[in-house]
């Protein structure tokens, strides 16, 4: 498929209206979709995947306070695309399946939905390949789930489970069943007749849901014909079960469970569809690549980790690990696994190693720096030893400090000769410090 194909089929909206209420730490003075990966806005990874594939311009839902900052960063970037802002108010709280019904008027055809938290090297005509080959109502880019590493996350109440999702597959990728382990109870129930007619059935607890979707035009604007749903992570899997609908009233065994089907028949779209050949059509397409979802601590860590690896790609040109701008005091030492900033200070007798520093921070004289995460304008006074830890922007350490496994918040100071493991330090700005 050539490149110009892809953007006159498909409207591109990318999802940057959430908290990152699940790494708060690290979001509670920056919009999660700014949040650094490798010295870059997180927003950057997507933007570039739907521009290397076409793309002119993108819808980006945000929230109305984060709006201009988020554009400001954007424009810093070497991003091309045009960026249509969709601004929701903060208060409002909104779903994803909510914010998506917003954009009714903006919505004229078949859509690209994308989470602002997404990195991958996949390239979506591949996606709109099988949508279009399988005439597809929904087609759902599956990956596999983040491995937990040896490395304890920072932070120290970080739970290092990741809440498995069930996806069943049959051998032509068409989508059999979703589900979430919170949203099961004893058991997975497939009805009999659905197993009857899929008998190759392949049934997976390690794939994860990227969050990437093409969305027909007509699946889209069933969103609207139940307005209880606030979610996708609701609205896709109720999709996916309306497959299997009957023109009549299906006769419930005993033992199933109707929660979801009543859901179903809500759908009032549904309910009026005579036909089996107006059933969606559901398909997942795996990717082996390159695929996170920054949606936590744990993967937000693992990203930056690896992002020395993968920024190549995006860019376009090769990775200046350590920017030609920095001032590097005698016997000082940077590792070249390190990702360094512009105008950034170092001063004597440092030892940086597996860590990624931002612009213009400034790092004392014999400071140990150890597979850390520090962000732009950070302040590292005198002989500070930190492994395993990020440092927000603004933050400030003073002299001596000693920190392992610690997320310290933006504009937050740590009092000279502290010694912290395994704390979350934030709160109100310039107050020492506060654990939680």
């Amino acid at each position: 498929m050539n490149e110009s194909n892809l953007k006159p089929s498909f409207q591109a909206v990318v999802l940057a209206g959430g908290k990152g209420s699940r790494m708060r730490d690290v979001t509670e003075k920056i919009p999660k979709a700014l949040v650094p990966i490798g010295n870059v806005p997180l927003i950057y990874f997507p933007l570039k995947s739907l521009e290397r594939v076409g793309f002119q311009e993108a819808i980006v839902v945000v929230l109305k306070s984060q709006k201009e900052i988020i554009d400001t960063a954007i424009t810093n970037t070497d991003l091309k695309l045009c960026v249509k802002f969709f601004a929701i108010e903060d208060e409002d709280d909104l779903g994803t399946a909510e914010s998506l019904r917003l954009l009714k008027d903006r919505i004229d055809m078949d859509i690209l939905v994308v989470s602002c938290d997404l990195i991958t090297d996949l390239s979506f005509h591949k996606l709109a390949d099988m949508h279009r080959a399988k005439n597809s109502s929904l087609t759902i880019m599956l990956a596999k789930s983040l491995s937990v590493g040896e490395i304890l996350p920072p932070g120290g109440r970080i739970n290092r489970k990741i809440e498995n999702q069930f996806i069943a597959l049959d051998n032509s990728q068409r989508l059999i069943y979703m589900a979430t382990e919170s949203d099961l109870e004893d058991e997975i129930r497939i009805r009999h007749r659905i197993i009857k007619n899929y008998p190759c059935i392949n049934m997976h607890s390690s794939l994860m849901d990227s969050h990437v979707y093409l969305i027909s035009k007509s699946t889209y604007d069933l969103m609207f014909e139940d307005t209880n749903i606030i979610d996708l992570r609701e609205y896709i899997p109720l999709i996916v079960k309306k497959q299997f609908a009957k023109e009549d009233k299906v006769e419930k065994n005993e033992n199933e469970s109707e929660t979801d089907d009543h859901l179903i028949d809500e759908m009032s779209s549904f309910r009026h569809q005579s036909t089996s050949i107006n059933l969606p059509r559901c398909f997942g397409y795996f990717y082996d690549g390159l695929c996170f979802r920054v949606n936590n601590i744990m993967a937000y860590c693992e990203a930056n980790r690896r992002s020395t690896t993968f920024l190549e790609k995006f860019k376009g040109i090769p990775t200046v690990n350590i920017s030609p701008s920095i001032s590097l005091q005698p016997k000082s030492t940077v590792n070249s696994d390190c990702l360094i900033g512009e105008k950034v200070t170092i001063g004597a007798k440092c030892g940086i190693k597996k860590s990624i520093i931002g612009m213009n921070t400034e790092i004392g004289d014999y400071c140990k720096v150890t597979n850390c995460i520090i962000m732009n304008k950070v302040k590292l006074r005198k002989g500070i030893t930190i492994q395993n830890c990020i440092i927000c922007e603004n933050a400030t350490l003073e002299e001596k400090c000693e920190l392992k496994d610690c997320i310290v918040g933006a504009d937050q100071i740590i009092h000279g000769m502290a010694k912290l493991s395994g704390e979350a330090v934030r709160g109100v700005m310039n107050t020492g410090f506060d654990l939680d």
